[in-house]
């Protein structure tokens, strides 16, 4: 019981940073399950392969119920998830399949590294400029690409890579990026879930009510505690100014970066 109300509490911080900043909720829900799995004795070695398979399952709920939230308040949306999309796809099963073979300690470190780059350029507010004014598709798709491999790799949605290139290459809105990127966390959650299904049935012990990397209690707790807060803070993020959201962004950042960094 006590574990259900856990799960259930990290859907609801994972439902907030999805609504508000389209990540998918993973930039809370991957440490936090790590903390609980460790807890709960899951062995060590793919304890974090657990934490962000599991993630990535209960991201699908999440992410739809953001996205569908930005969409019904006119974000446009489509235009620039169809040239992503196939590149996420195949970014996401990449990212998987490397997880599959690297230990829980470099992915903790990775998802530390990762979360305090991106904490510091949403914070300086640095844009990466692009030099043509129209952007070129072949770099829209390898980027792309990346972005869903760094996403499924470490299961934190599309919105923490995606972001800085949708609002300075792609020249999209804050407002809209956040939604694209939903969208995007979205398209992540499910192809990477797949993947870290059928990679984790090979291994030898695994904790019950799991199937692969999935661990399905925590899936199912923090899928009933996400939608409500990711519908009503996607509410709230069209309110709030740019410069707020980011500043929010870069805080939430850089303090799971520090802790995941001395996990």
């Amino acid at each position: 019981m006590v574990s259900i109300l856990i799960y259930l509490g990290i859907g609801a911080l994972g439902g907030i940073l999805a609504g508000l900043l389209g990540l998918g909720g993973g930039l809370i829900v991957v440490p936090c399950l790590a903390f609980t799995f460790a807890k709960l004795g899951f062995p060590s070695d793919i304890l974090m392969h657990f934490a962000i398979g599991s993630s990535l399952a209960a991201m699908i709920t999440t992410t739809f119920f953001s996205t569908w939230a930005h969409h019904r308040m006119g974000t446009e949306i489509l235009p620039i998830y169809k040239l992503m999309a196939g590149g996420i796809i195949i970014g996401s099963f990449l990212g998987a399949l490397t997880a599959d073979f690297v230990h829980s300690v470099i992915l903790s470190v990775a998802f530390g590294g990762f979360a305090l780059i991106f904490s510091f350029q949403y914070f300086l507010n640095i844009e990466w400029q692009r030099r043509s004014s129209e952007p070129n598709n072949r770099l829209t798709m390898g980027c792309s690409v990346v972005i869903g491999m760094i996403s499924a790799l470490l299961g934190i949605g599309a919105g923490t890579v995606g972001l800085p290139f949708l609002t300075s290459y792609e020249k999209a809105p804050l407002h809209q990026a956040v939604g694209i990127a939903a969208a995007l966390s979205f398209t992540v959650s499910i192809f990477g879930t797949i993947s870290y299904l059928f990679t984790g049935l090979n291994e030898p012990v695994t904790p019950p009510f799991s199937t692969g990397y999935i661990y399905w209690p925590a899936v199912l707790g923090i899928s009933l505690g996400s939608p409500l807060f990711a519908w009503g803070s996607a509410r709230v993020a069209h309110m709030l100014p740019v410069l707020a959201l980011k500043r929010i962004f870069a805080v939430v950042l850089f303090v799971i970066g520090i802790r995941m960094l001395f996990f």
